[in-house]
């Protein structure tokens, strides 16, 4: 809940409905007669909703950074004309330290994607408010609503950080449109290359690691076993973790054919 005060006055009268997740704000003099026919109108539902509402800095996506910026009079109206394409917010508040932050690769993945059919908004959503539908409860939050299906919209999870790449295979995954061509279209012959060998690299380490690992229980278990001659299981699982270790170099040597073999 939240609304603003009138000049320099800190007292108000307001009306909660919890069950319609609404609030009606009186407005003007505060006075006995003034409350009185205030709750009359709530009773009788002649009261509209308050809402805060602050001014869109832009009415139009920026041909550079391609957001647009909503408020509560237009967030639900561009929503829907927004239907027919992937649809990304971001709800943030002008104290929030990690917004601020977050901003900067927000407006890079907007550049990025702004030739495909993804349109980026935000909206400060401390001070405006949304239909209880649309609102959040943390700063930042990156809300991802699909195409043709604006009611099965995805949080980019809490638990993962908020970076540049983190949020291009969020987007990636849940988008509705086809990225295929279009991230081939971002990344040349050269680019793949280099995310090949990345991806080798990172195989090659995961693989030292699993080779290591599986060396050191073998030793443990052999000299366990020479103690106790009569401890067949050490060995069998010691065979069995040398096998693994063997099974897997196979696997990670045909990972690496298929990424060193061009596909383009």
């Amino acid at each position: 809940m939240g609304f603003r005060f009138e000049n320099d006055r800190r007292t108000a009268v307001v009306i909660v409905d919890a069950q319609e997740e609404s609030q009606y704000f009186l407005s003007g003099g505060i006075t006995k007669q003034r409350i009185g026919q205030f709750v009359q109108n709530y009773t009788e539902k002649r009261l509209n909703n308050s809402q805060r509402s602050v001014p869109a800095a832009s009415a139009a996506p920026s041909p550079v950074v391609a957001i647009v910026d909503l408020n509560s009079a237009n967030f639900v109206s561009f929503l829907k004309a927004s239907s027919d394409k992937d649809l990304c917010i971001l709800f943030y508040a002008k104290w929030c330290l990690a917004c601020t932050v977050f901003m900067h690769h927000y407006m890079e993945v907007a550049s990025y994607f702004k030739e495909a059919n993804i349109a980026f908004a935000r909206i400060d959503a401390d001070l405006n408010d949304l239909p209880w539908e649309y609102r959040v409860h943390e700063f930042p939050s990156l809300l991802l609503f699909p195409a043709g299906r604006s009611g099965d919209s995805v949080r980019f999870p809490r638990h993962i950080p908020r970076t540049l790449s983190n949020v291009v295979q969020f987007i990636v995954r849940y988008s509705k449109t086809h990225l295929k061509n279009f991230l081939r279209r971002q990344c040349d012959d050269v680019c793949l290359r280099a995310n090949r060998r990345k991806v080798i690299n990172a195989i090659d380490e995961a693989s030292r690691k699993h080779r290591h690992s599986l060396a050191r229980r073998a030793d443990a278990w052999r000299l366990l076993v020479q103690g106790q001659s009569s401890s067949k299981a050490f060995l069998a699982d010691a065979t069995r973790q040398s096998k693994l270790a063997v099974s897997t170099s196979s696997k990670i040597a045909n990972l690496k054919r298929f990424f060193i073999t061009p596909t383009v």
